[in-house]
C-alpha cells in the first residue's frame, strides 16, 4: 500500500528481511504506519523516540527492571510509535505475557525477532522500503499533476477536471459550489437519478472523517443505510481561506484505493486554482459591467454613443422597453457586522444574491444587470413584442415571480425591492432607476422589510415623501391622528390600527370588524373614540382625507425619526 509519510507495519512484515519475525501481540494494529526505524540501549529512550518510530531492542537496558519491562509498551502508545520490535533470547530469554496482553489490549503491534538477525539487516531494508515509497508518492503525485494541469492548458474547466478524475479512478466525481450546488459531475455505470435516490439515502449521522494520506486534506464519509458498501467522500475546496465548494466522490464501482487520493488530491488542486482564476475573472467582468451600470444610470452627461458602444461589448441591448428593479438585503450594516463577518464575506453575499437574481430571469429575457453600491440593479426587458397597454400587467407579474423565487431560495436574509415603471431609452432607463429607488426606500419606512414594492402603488406617498418642510408634517399629525396615538400608548389601544382597517375596508364596519377579531359593537365604539379624540367626523369626505393622509404622514414622520 501507498502512504505519503510511510509504510505500515503489515507491508513491513512482507519485506525479506522479516520472514521469520513473529507477531506477538497486537495484530489489529498491523495498519499503524511506519516512518522511520529507531534502536533503543539506553533506559531513557523516551527522549529519543517520535511518532511513527518502529523500535528494535534486545531491552538490555532494562532487562533486570520488571517495572520499566512493564511500563514500555504504554509509554510507546502514548508517543504513537509505530511498533516494538524485541529481540529476547539474550537477555530476556522471552517476552513477558504481560507485554503481550498490553499489546493486545492497545492494538499496539509486538514483534519477536530471531537471535541470528542483526538490526543493520532490518533496518537498512525498512528505511529503503519508506525511500522508495517517498519516490513513489512524488512520481505520482507528479504524473497527476500534469494529467490535470493538460486539462486546464487545453482550455478546460471544472467540469472537464471532473470527467478526467472520474475515468482515473473508475467512479463517479461531482463538485458542488459553495452553496452546495452542483456545478459538474461524471457519473460512472450510473445515473442522475440513482445518484439522486443515494443522496436521499445517505445516513448522515454515520460519519467519520479520516485522512488516506495524512495529507491534510479532510473528508467526510457518509454510508447509505440500504447499501452500506455505497460511500460518498466529500472534501471541502478552500481557495485563499475560503470555501469555494466540495469536491464529491462516490465509490459506486469499487472501494477507493489508496493510490486514488493522489489523483483526488491533485485534481482538488487544479480545481482549486481553477475557481480562483474563475473567480478574478468574475471580478473583472462584475468591475467592468458595475462601472457601466454606474454610468448609465448617472445623471452626469456621458455621451450615449459610447454608452451603447458599451452596452455592445458586454452584449447588452439600450433599445426596447425597460422596468427598473433595485434590491437591497434587509438591514445591511446589520447582516454585514454580525458575526465573523468580512468584507469579502459580505461580498460574497451579495454575489450570491445576484445570482439567484439571475437565475430567476429566464433565458431569452433581455436584462441589464449590476451592482451600485450595496443594491442589486436590475433592467428588465421583455422577449417579445407586447401590445403597450399590457407591458405593466407582464412587467408586474415577473417582478413577482423573480421576487417569490429569490426570497425562497434565500434563507440567511431577507430582502427588498423597489420597482419603477416602464419606459424605453437611457433617459427612461435612468428614470424609471429613480423610481425603483424611491420606491424601495419608501417601501421599506412605511411597510416594513421584506417588501415588493411598485412606484405605481405609492399614491400620494410619492408627494409626501418629497416635501422637505417637516414642521408643516408635524403640525399636520398633531391635528389629525396625534391624539389616537397618545391614547393607544396610555391605554394599549388600537385606535389606530381600527381606522387603518376602517379606511382599507371603505367603512365597512362588518369587514373591519372580521379583520380586526373583534365584536361589531367594538368596532362601532372605537370609531366613536376616533371621531371624539380627534373633533373629526368621519361622514365628511374632507375629514376622511385628512386622516388618511394624517396616517400617511405619520408613517413619514417615524421613517424620518428612525
Amino acid at each position: 500500500m501507498l502512504r505519503k509519510n510511510g509504510v505500515s507495519v503489515e507491508d513491513v512484515l512482507r519485506l525479506d528481511c522479516m520472514k521469520q519475525v513473529k507477531v506477538l501481540g497486537g495484530h489489529g494494529g498491523l495498519e499503524r504506519i511506519v516512518t522511520n526505524v529507531n534502536i533503543m540501549e539506553v533506559p531513557d529512550i523516551y527522549n529519543w523516540v517520535n511518532s511513527g518510530d518502529l523500535l528494535l531492542t534486545t531491552a538490555y537496558s532494562i532487562h533486570d527492571n520488571p517495572e520499566a519491562l512493564l511500563s514500555l509498551i504504554p509509554e510507546l502508545v502514548n508517543r504513537e510509535l509505530a511498533g516494538l520490535a524485541l529481540k529476547p533470547k539474550r537477555y530476556l530469554g522471552h517476552v513477558p505475557p504481560e507485554m503481550i496482553d498490553q499489546a493486545n489490549e492497545r492494538n499496539f503491534p509486538l514483534l519477536e525477532l530471531p537471535p541470528e538477525v542483526s538490526f543493520a539487516a532490518i533496518l537498512n531494508p525498512i528505511l529503503s522500503e519508506i525511500l522508495q515509497m517517498h519516490i513513489d508518492f512524488f512520481e505520482k503525485s507528479e504524473k497527476a499533476h500534469r494529467l490535470f494541469m493538460e486539462v486546464i492548458l487545453k482550455g478546460g474547466g471544472i467540469a472537464d477536471i471532473v470527467r478526467k478524475l472520474a475515468e482515473v479512478i473508475g467512479n463517479t466525481v461531482l463538485i458542488y459550489n459553495q452553496n452546495n450546488e452542483v456545478l459538474a459531475g461524471h457519473f460512472v455505470n450510473w445515473d442522475a437519478a440513482s445518484w439522486q435516490e443515494a443522496v436521499e439515502r445517505v445516513k448522515t449521522a454515520e460519519v467519520q472523517v479520516t485522512d488516506p494520506l495524512d495529507s491534510g486534506v479532510r473528508y467526510r464519509i457518509s454510508a447509505t443505510a440500504a447499501e452500506p458498501g455505497l460511500r460518498e467522500f466529500r472534501t471541502p475546496i478552500i481557495v485563499q481561506g475560503r470555501l469555494s465548494g466540495y469536491l464529491s466522490i462516490w465509490d459506486n464501482q469499487h472501494a477507493l484505493k489508496e493510490t486514488d487520493f493522489i489523483f483526488i488530491d491533485s485534481a482538488m488542486t487544479i480545481a482549486a486554482l481553477e475557481f480562483m482564476n474563475q473567480r478574478s475573472m468574475l471580478e473583472v467582468e462584475r468591475r467592468h459591467r458595475n462601472d457601466f451600470i454606474g454610468d448609465l444610470l448617472q445623471e452626469a452627461k456621458v455621451e450615449e454613443k459610447s454608452l451603447r458602444e458599451r452596452a455592445r461589448y458586454l452584449g447588452w441591448n439600450l433599445t426596447g422597453d425597460y422596468v427598473a428593479l433595485v434590491t437591497d438585503i434587509d438591514n445591511f450594516l446589520g447582516y454585514a457586522t454580525r458575526g465573523p463577518q468580512d468584507e469579502q464575506a459580505v461580498q460574497e453575499a451579495k454575489d450570491y444574491l445576484f445570482n439567484q437574481i439571475m437565475e430567476a430571469v429566464h433565458k431569452d429575457e433581455p436584462c441589464i444587470a449590476g451592482t451600485k453600491s450595496d443594491s442589486i440593479i436590475l433592467l428588465l426587458s421583455h422577449p417579445r413584442a407586447l401590445a403597450r397597454e399590457k407591458l405593466s400587467a407582464y412587467f408586474r407579474a415577473r417582478s413577482g415571480e423573480i421576487f417569490s423565487f429569490v426570497s425562497e431560495r434565500i434563507k440567511e436574509f431577507t430582502i427588498s425591492v423597489g420597482v419603477g415603471r416602464c419606459y424605453t431609452g437611457i433617459a427612461g432607463l435612468r428614470k424609471s432607476y429613480r423610481e425603483a429607488l424611491q420606491a424601495l426606500n419608501a417601501g421599506k419606512a412605511l411597510f416594513g422589510r421584506n417588501q415588493l414594492v411598485f412606484f405605481e402603488e405609492l399614491g400620494i406617498y410619492r408627494l409626501l415623501r418629497q416635501m422637505p418642510n417637516t414642521e408643516e408634517f408635524e403640525l399636520f399629525y398633531q391635528e389629525t391622528v396625534a391624539p389616537l396615538d397618545v391614547h393607544d400608548r396610555k391605554f394599549h389601544g388600537d385606535l389606530i390600527k381600527t381606522l387603518e382597517a376602517f379606511f382599507k375596508y371603505h367603512g365597512n364596519l362588518k369587514q373591519v370588524s372580521q379583520a380586526l377579531f373583534i365584536h361589531y359593537n367594538t368596532a362601532l365604539y372605537r370609531i366613536e373614540q376616533i371621531q371624539e379624540l380627534t373633533g373629526l367626523s368621519l361622514k365628511s369626505a374632507e375629514n376622511r382625507l385628512n386622516l388618511q393622509i394624517g396616517l400617511k404622514v405619520r408613517r413619514i414622520l417615524h421613517e424620518k425619526e428612525n
